[in-house]
C-alpha cells in the first residue's frame, strides 16, 4: 500500500504542468493507452480537451473553413444518395435533434475588447441579475441590448432565450436557442445549416430519398418549450422518451414514403414495452445506473 506521504507528494507533483507533460510522454512510451491509471488518464484527458477546444475555436472563427465543412457535409450526403440510387436502395435521411434548452454553448467567443467589452459586461451582468431575480421584462430588455452589442457571443443568446421563455415568448426563445447553438465555437450539436442541407437534398430528389425530420418531431414533442433534458440524456443522446419519439417519427416517415404500398390510414405507431428479463421486469430509466450516471 502507498503511504500518505507518497499520496501527498503525488498530488503536489500533479499540480506541476511540466511534471504532467513529462509523465504523459514517458507513459506513452512505457504503457499502451488502455492501461493508464485513472489519475493519469484524467490529466491526459484534460490536456487533450484543452487542445481540442482551442483547435475548434480557431477553425470555427474562420468563415471559409466553416463554409468548407458544410460543403463537405453536403457532398457526403449526396454521394450516399448516388450510391443508393445506383443499387436501387431507398434511403431515409434523418435530421439530427439536439438538446437546445438545457445545454449551454461549449465555447462562446467575444468580438469586443477593452472599454467596449466592459460596457457589454455591465449590461449583460445586470440582465442576468434581473433574470435571477425573476424580472423577465427587464432581463429581456437588457439581454437583448447585450446581444446587439456582441451578436456573435453564443452564451448571450442562450441567456436571452431563457429570459424570453420566462416571459412566455416561445417563438422568439426558439430563435435565440438556435442562435446559441449555431454560434457555439466548439459545436458538439448539429448546426441548423446541416439539417437544412438534408431537407434541401430530399426536396430536390423526390421519389429517390425520404426525410424523417427528427429535429422537428422532438421540437413538437417538447412544445411550447424547446427540447431539453425531458428528451435527452446530454447534448444529443436521447432518453427513453426521446427514443420513442424518434421511433414514431421514423415509422411515420416510412409509411408516408409509400415504400410498402399506399398509406391506409390505419398505419399507426404503437409502443408496447417488452420485459427485459425472465422475471418479467420492464425497463425503468430511473433504475438504469448507466443512464443515471450520464444524466
Amino acid at each position: 500500500q502507498r503511504s500518505r506521504g507518497f499520496d501527498f507528494v503525488s498530488k503536489l507533483a500533479n499540480r506541476s504542468i511540466l511534471f504532467r507533460m513529462l509523465r504523459t510522454r514517458l507513459l506513452k512510451r512505457l504503457q499502451p493507452q488502455g492501461v493508464l491509471s485513472a489519475g493519469h488518464r484524467q490529466h491526459v484527458n484534460y490536456e487533450q480537451w484543452s487542445k481540442v477546444a482551442q483547435v475548434t475555436l480557431e477553425l470555427r472563427k474562420d468563415p471559409a473553413q466553416f463554409v468548407r465543412v458544410k460543403e463537405h457535409y453536403q457532398f457526403s450526403m449526396e454521394a450516399m444518395l448516388r450510391e443508393a440510387r445506383g443499387k436501387k436502395v431507398p434511403i431515409l435521411f434523418c435530421t439530427v435533434p439536439v438538446n437546445l434548452r438545457d445545454w449551454h454553448p461549449n465555447v462562446s467567443s467575444h468580438t469586443l475588447a477593452g472599454p467596449e467589452l466592459e460596457r457589454w459586461a455591465g449590461v449583460y451582468d445586470t440582465g442576468r441579475r434581473a433574470q435571477i431575480e425573476v424580472d423577465p421584462e427587464k432581463a429581456v430588455q437588457l439581454l437583448q441590448q447585450a446581444a446587439g452589442m456582441d451578436p456573435l457571443y453564443a452564451e448571450g443568446h442562450f441567456d436571452l432565450a431563457r429570459a424570453l421563455e420566462d416571459r412566455g415568448d416561445w417563438a422568439a426563445a426558439e430563435r435565440e436557442y438556435d442562435q446559441a447553438k449555431d454560434l457555439d465555437y466548439n459545436p458538439f450539436r448539429a448546426i441548423s445549416d446541416l439539417n437544412a442541407i438534408l431537407r434541401s437534398i430530399v426536396a430536390r430528389n423526390p421519389g429517390h430519398c425520404y426525410l424523417a425530420d427528427l429535429d422537428a418531431a422532438l421540437r413538437r414533442a417538447s412544445a411550447p418549450q424547446m427540447p431539453g433534458f425531458d428528451l435527452f440524456l446530454d447534448y444529443v443522446h436521447p432518453s427513453q422518451a426521446g427514443n420513442v419519439c424518434i421511433a414514431r417519427a421514423v415509422f411515420d416517415a416510412i409509411v408516408a414514403s409509400g415504400l410498402f404500398g399506399p398509406p391506409t390510414g390505419t398505419d399507426q405507431f404503437t409502443h408496447e414495452p417488452m420485459p427485459i428479463d425472465p422475471e418479467g421486469h420492464f425497463y425503468d430509466e430511473a433504475r438504469d445506473c448507466t443512464v443515471q450516471k450520464t444524466m
